[in-house]
């Protein structure tokens, strides 16, 4: 469960607030307030809106009680949600967004607690519950057990608990003691017993116990001051034994550091930068010495590369001759071919010429160029013939077909009907469409009205109590509210709830009378049994007899009339005064004898007298319910009196209520359906109007005699259809024989511009014709033929021009390449002129220019490779003179004369750092358990004693204190406590009777007291059970989630948490630093105890969310004394928990607020404020 919203309608000094915790993405809610904001009446407004309002509040200042309401939305984790209010009220306080009543098993649904003290328990911490709870883990030794069960149940005071259950235990009773009450209550039982066969003191008996008092009193005093010297001497030497280990090794180190002499003392990282710095050094040293030798084996290498530069200036002449060297040896040996080549083309063309004009000579041929040039619109002429010749003879088919199809259209058109107008029609079945099966929902609707009125009126048949015929008369009927009946049922139960209860309550009371009564009758058989009031009674008459007595001896006066009254039948007034005389005195002997049978008589005589009394007011208080009830039942029957019914319990009205208002509902959505029916009928008949009209307009009429509308649909859809296609059909030939005329016309215009352009096309080809000769008749299809031939022979006869060329041009290029080798060879490479042919010493240059090439390169690499080795050369000196430079700086600080004296310097510092932390360990150590001694006077105490000494100053002082003088104590204490009480026994002798009757109360006491104290004895055992079982079943993974928050939480300076046990073999927990001994829970501060509560509080919540349904997490305020790391740590597990379980964080400090907007992005947060 979540909360989405909190509305605090009127509430404190809130009106109308509402608290928006919705977010697409789940994540920490934070709700700030500066003081006075109102953040606590905010967190009050919480707890009462999903608990309840307390009796008392201090919140309705402004709005008073009947106002107060608080409201909001609860999300589940399907996904449901609930929006509801709550106002003060004692019952149905809780209603929904419309003031409807929400039952309480409702809310119950969505909220896994339902018990505000569990939930701010489970899932609630506030800033005191913090502190309790990290006082609490060292005030119960860090018990893994105690820890884990305080943090798992949300009891920050668990050790409190356990220390109550036991001091009130011990303050009950205690196998040794004197003061407890049950040992007090038994004492006093033993000494009640002993009082009643005892006499008073005697006086001497009472100055010897007094003087023995004093004696006692003055010799505890001295043993009291004896133990006192001897316990602060024992303090003393306990505390020297302490500290002397820490003292000697205080005096060790402050030697060793004396020994170290005047110290400077270096950075942290002092040691570790020098050694880098020499490390640098010496590879920079070893790489120099590189680079020298790499240096000096360049230069050596260069001086060995012979010389290039002459040649590589005539490269480009060279490289020219090498490439042209393979042209030429392919022309000369190409150049026969191409002889014979020339002359078959001149030969082939001359044959070409007599196919296009056998009289002119080859010499001639340039005399028909001309027609070349005409070459394309000649063959374009030519093939335009066939397509003239095409299109008339197309357009003359065409023509014919035309007319024979324009004339059987025609025909067709004649035959048809004239076009009607159905647009009327065609609008009013779209009309009666929209309205959809609208037959079958009448006829739908006509059969549900009826069949769920004969079911409401055999509903409210079958539910009986009013007599209705008619379904128009259950709107008219006026019946009480469920509120009222749900009083009156509120009423009834608690009157059979209550009538119960006093009749159960009388039943047991007679039992228990008649048990009373069966033990006073054993009492009475066994004889009659003395009373106080009979002692009285005798002793009055006894004293009555004396007083006559003395009137009549001793006063002399008349006592005739008295006497007379006062005397026994038979027996003179001084008989019958002794016979009162012994009677009182035998009374007053059976108290004391039978005071146990006397004690039991008067306590079942009151016990009885205290029953018949309750059973008295039982038979008011059923007869005072039985006349209230009677009265309610008669105001329930007058309630539905005006009805004409005669009403069930109120229990039974209510589901006959819900009956009666399903039958009212049902009615109404009856009258619904019959207004829908009504509309649905209208409408159906104003579109079969319609659709009739237009028939009737189109000269269909054909009758329908019922209703319904779909006859009359589908005739109107069969005569739009036929006059649609009639309609249609008339159009399409009409367009048909519109589409015949216009293209007859084109047609014919096509034919007569074909046979016209076949005239022109004559012309032209008579006049193109006439340069190929004379006389001569060329047809169209031989015009290509004759151009192709004669283009034929030009491309002969300039393919042998061509071949003519290149012949020359080879001749040419062998000479020039001739005379280009000659020169070049006298200039560069005179041994080669004369001995070799031209193609071998080109190829010899080529080869000699190569070589001169991979020189010069070679050169130039290796003049690179020498200037980046003389930079890096350079910069690796200015990087050994940067080192050797921060080494001076080093010596400097370290105050060395040379480098080799400053792993001494780092040692110094180091040990005197070591031995600075060891002393102020050891003396922080010795002041925390020097009992505001300062270590001066430590030692000063120590001086004097040997450490050998200790354990024999020790030992004995212990065992006197601990058995003889505490033996003396107690045996002074209780001579001292006996003589006091048989001192105040000196005040007088008491009855028998009372005695008895003190102890038989004392006694009851003691039973009451005794149930008391097993009640204590076993919620302790179970308590520390429970303890024991919840550590066994959650230790480990508790422990383990509790490890990882604390670490975090101490921003690392906790490893995590560890079980160990302790020197009485017990579970503690402890923390774990790194690379130190684990860390006890009274050695933590009292900062870091609270975060180890908040780690286990956290990791037992987020335990019980893998078998429990969420509920929001509600912290108050509790970061007020973290540091910021800690803070900022503690909200990024908040926000962490906040993906799973919601966490909303109540906080009036706005450093919380701003870390919390300075968590990473991967951390939702969301801040309101108020």
């Amino acid at each position: 469960m979540k909360i989405k919203t909190l509305i605090l309608a009127a509430f404190g000094h809130f009106t109308d607030l509402t608290i928006d915790l919705a977010s697409e993405r789940p994540g920490l809610h934070l709700i700030y307030g500066a003081n006075e904001a109102g953040k606590s009446s905010t967190l009050r407004a919480l707890k009462a809106w999903l608990f309840g309002f307390a009796e008392r509040t201090s919140d309705n200042f402004i709005h008073p009680n009947p106002k107060l309401l608080v409201g909001g939305t609860l999300v589940r984790e399907d996904g449901q949600e609930l929006t509801f209010f709550r106002r003060k009220k004692r019952k149905a306080d809780i209603c929904d967004q419309h003031d409807n009543i929400v039952a309480p098993a409702v809310l119950a649904s969505f909220l896994p607690v339902t018990e505000q003290a569990i939930f701010e328990t489970l899932y609630g911490l506030s800033h005191e519950e913090l502190l309790q709870g990290g006082a609490n883990i060292l005030a119960q030794e860090a018990d893994l057990g105690q820890a884990l069960f305080a943090a798992g149940a949300g009891i920050s005071s668990l050790r409190k608990i356990q220390d109550d259950l036991d001091r009130e235990a011990l303050e009950l009773f205690k196998a040794s003691g004197s003061v407890p009450e049950i040992n007090q209550l038994l004492r006093k039982y033993k000494e009640l017993q002993k009082k009643a066969n005892e006499l008073m003191l005697s006086s001497r008996e009472w100055q010897e116990l007094d003087r023995a008092l004093a004696d006692a009193q003055k010799r505890l005093k001295a043993v009291e001051d004896i133990r006192a010297q001897k316990a602060a001497e024992l303090l003393r030497l306990n505390r020297i034994k302490q500290a002397l280990p820490q003292l000697e090794l205080r005096r060790k180190l402050q030697q060793e550091l004396a020994a170290l002499g005047q110290v400077r003392i270096l950075p942290d990282d002092f040691a570790k930068r020098r050694r880098e710095i020499e490390k640098n050094l010496h590879t920079l040293k070893a790489v120099r010495q590189s680079n020298e030798e790499k240096l000096a084996a360049l230069d050596t290498e260069l001086a060995a590369i012979p010389p290039f530069n002459e040649l590589l200036d005539f490269a480009e002449a060279i490289e020219d001759l090498h490439q042209r060297l393979g042209g030429i040896k392919t022309a000369l040996n190409d150049r026969p071919e191409r002889e014979g080549q020339r002359k078959a083309a001149k030969s082939e063309a001359a044959g070409r010429l007599k196919l296009v004009r056998h009289d002119l000579p080859l010499a001639e041929v340039e005399t028909l160029r001309p027609l070349l040039i005409k070459r394309n619109s000649i063959i374009n002429l030519a093939s335009r013939y066939n397509v003239l010749e095409q299109r008339i003879s197309k357009a003359t088919k065409q023509l014919l077909a035309l007319d024979n199809s324009r004339q059987r259209v025609a025909e067709r058109f004649k035959l048809l009907p004239g076009r009607q107008d159905n647009s009327g029609l065609e609008q009013a079945i779209r009309n009666a469409n929209r309205a959809g099966t609208i037959d079958e929902r009448v006829a739908a609707l006509s059969n549900e009205i009826k069949i769920e009125s004969n079911a409401c009126l055999n509903r409210l048949q079958q539910i009986g109590l009013l007599e209705l015929n008619n379904l128009d008369l259950l709107m008219t009927v006026s019946l009480p509210m469920d509120k009222t009946i749900i009083r009156y049922n509120e009423l009834f139960r608690l009157f059979e709830n209550s009538q119960k209860t006093l009749e159960k309550e009388q039943l047991q009371t007679l039992a228990e009378l008649r048990e009373v009564e069966t033990k006073l009758q054993e009492l009475n058989r066994a004889g009659s049994i003395p009373t106080e009031a009979e002692l009285q009674q005798v002793r009055a008459e006894r004293d009555h007899g004396w007083q006559l007595l003395r009137k009549k001896w001793l006063q002399g006066e008349d006592t005739g009339q008295d006497e007379a009254t006062y005397t026994i039948a038979g027996l003179n007034l001084p008989d019958t005064f002794e016979h009162r005389l012994q009677l009182a005195d035998t009374t007053a002997d059976r108290l004391r004898w039978e005071s146990e049978r006397v004690h039991n008589f008067a306590t079942l005589t009151a016990k009885q007298e205290e029953l018949n009394g309750v059973l008295a007011e039982l038979a008011k208080l059923i007869n005072d319910a039985a006349v209230t009830f009677a009265k309610t039942d008669n105001e329930w029957r007058q309630l539905w009196a005006d009805k004409g019914i005669s009403p069930l319990p109120p229990n039974e009205m209510l589901t006959w209520l819900n009956e009666f208002e399903k039958i009212r509902q049902a009615a109404i959505e009856l009258n619904k359906k019959q207004a829908e029916l009504s509309a649905q009928q209208a409408e159906r008949s104003r579109l079969k109007e319609k659709l009739l009209a237009e028939l009737t307009k189109l000269g269909d009429q054909i009758g329908f005699t019922d209703e319904l509308l779909e006859p009359v649909l589908n005739r109107c859809e069969q005569v739009r259809d036929k006059t649609a296609k009639n309609n249609e059909l008339h159009k399409k030939l009409q367009d048909e024989l519109e589409e015949f005329d216009t293209r007859l016309t084109e047609e014919a215009n096509e034919k007569a511009i074909a046979e016209n352009d076949l005239t022109h096309w004559r012309q032209q080809w008579q006049a193109t014709m006439a340069e190929l000769g004379a006389g001569r008749t060329i047809l169209p299809d031989e015009a290509n033929e004759i151009i192709e031939n004669l283009q034929q022979c030009f491309i002969l006869l300039k393919e042998a021009d061509d071949f003519h060329k290149r012949i020359s041009g080879i001749d040419r290029n062998v000479e020039n390449f001739r005379q280009e080798v000659a020169q070049l060879l006298s200039r560069i490479a005179p041994d080669l002129s004369g001995r070799v042919s031209n193609e071998q010493a080109v190829l010899e240059l080529y080869g000699r220019l190569a070589r001169a090439k991979e020189n010069k390169n070679h050169f130039l690499r290796l003049g690179k490779e020498l200037a980046d080795h003389q930079e890096r050369d350079r910069q690796t000196a200015t990087e050994i003179a940067s080192h050797l430079g921060q080494l001076d700086e080093f010596c400097r600080i370290a105050e060395c004369r040379e480098i080799g004296l400053l792993d001494e310097a780092e040692r110094k510092s180091q040990t005197f750092r070591e031995l600075s932390a060891r002393i102020a360990e050891s003396e922080k150590l010795l002041i925390e358990g020097a009992a505001g001694f300062s270590i001066s006077e430590l030692e000063a105490q120590a001086m004097d004693i040997s450490p050998d000494q200790l354990p024999g100053l020790i030992q004995p002082l212990e065992h006197q204190i601990r058995n003889e003088i505490a033996l003396q104590i107690k045996e002074l204490s209780e001579l001292i406590g006996e003589k006091r009480a048989r001192l105040q026994q000196m005040d007088g002798r008491g009855e028998a009777g009372e005695a008895a009757e003190e102890a038989a109360q004392v006694l009851a006491k003691l039973g009451r007291v005794a149930d008391r104290y097993v009640k204590l004895k076993l919620a302790s055992k179970v308590l520390k059970d429970e303890i024991e079982r919840f550590r066994s079943e959650n230790q480990d993974p508790v422990l383990k989630i509790a490890s990882d928050y604390f670490r975090e939480l101490t921003i690392n300076s906790f490893a995590g948490l560890r079980a160990e046990e302790n020197e009485q073999g017990q579970l503690v927990v402890v923390g774990l630093r790194p690379k130190t001994a684990p860390v006890h829970v009274e050695e933590m501060s009292s900062g870091t105890r609270d975060q180890l509560y908040l780690a286990l509080r956290l990791a037992a919540l987020r335990y019980r969310l893998a078998g429990h349904a969420p509920m929001p997490l509600i912290v108050d305020d509790i970061l007020v004394n973290f540091d910021d790391a800690r803070s900022l740590a503690t909200l990024r597990i908040f926000a962490e928990l906040a993906e799973i379980n919601q966490v909303i964080l109540f906080t009036h400090h706005r450093r919380v607020v701003e870390q919390a907007q300075s968590l990473d992005k991967k951390y939702c947060t969301h801040i309101h404020e108020i």
